[in-house]
């Protein structure tokens, strides 16, 4: 060693650029390889996003026609709805014409006596159905 302890410093630095070198070498490949690997998964996360927002409008849409097929159905059964309380409605009407006409006949019936004609009246307007059912439009 030198009387110079700069000197001696100075050689030390001298020597050790080798070695340095080497160290900055590894470095940049770690680096590289760092990159490389981000890049990968920066690739993987935008396939993965694809498939999340491709899946989401998928399911979005087939949603959207399963409401539609829904909101359909329950049309459809409204209209069946409507029409069986309509044809029930006009079954009611038709049977309480009945009625009025059996009581018709048995004010006029002449075979049987007041008491019996009465009772037959009263029993023909107590089945009458009153009031009639509102169907919904």
């Amino acid at each position: 060693m030198s009387d110079h302890p700069m000197q001696d410093e100075a050689d030390r630095w001298f020597y050790d650029l080798g070695h340095l070198a080497e160290v900055v070498d590894r470095n940049q490949s770690l680096a590289i390889a760092a990159q490389h690997k981000a890049d990968d998964a920066r690739k993987r996360t935008l396939v993965l996003t694809a498939f999340v927002l491709f899946a989401f409008l998928l399911l979005s849409w087939r949603s959207e026609v399963n409401s539609g097929r829904i909101n359909d159905s329950n049309a459809a059964i409204g209209a069946t709805q409507a029409a069986a309380c309509l044809s029930g409605l006009e079954i009611l009407r038709k049977f309480n014409l009945q009625q009025d006409a059996l009581i018709t006949i048995e004010r006029t019936n002449q075979f049987i006596d007041d008491t019996v004609r009465a009772a037959r009246i009263m029993a023909y307007e107590n089945a009458r159905i009153m009031p009639l059912p509102v169907c919904p439009p």
